[in-house]
């Protein structure tokens, strides 16, 4: 997610964690909650605020990886088969 030093400090986890895609995506996530509560739960303007005002490709971007995780947890609870994990961060990539 991108995650820098300093919010990896904000929300209690090392740099040199980072590189790890379960501890970097949890420090993301904190930090955007952090945002989308200072902007009165609009996630929107949370995520665009942490991006630093360039949020909308960004939000965008998250907003595909959502939609997909959703689509395979259903497909999941009805016995379908499902996209991985990577093959739905590899679908918000190419938004």
């Amino acid at each position: 997610m991108g995650v820098t030093r300093i919010v990896a400090l904000q929300v209690g986890s090392k740099m040199s964690e980072m590189g790890i895609p379960n501890n970097n995506m949890r420090a993301g996530t904190r930090i955007d909650d952090y945002f989308i509560d200072q902007n009165k739960g609009d996630i929107q303007r949370g995520i665009i605020q942490y991006s630093g005002g360039h949020g909308k490709p960004y939000y965008d971007h998250i907003k595909a990886c959502e939609c997909c995780l959703s689509k395979r947890d259903k497909d999941k609870a009805k016995g379908k088969n499902t996209a991985s994990l990577y093959e739905c961060l590899e679908e918000a990539k190419g938004h």
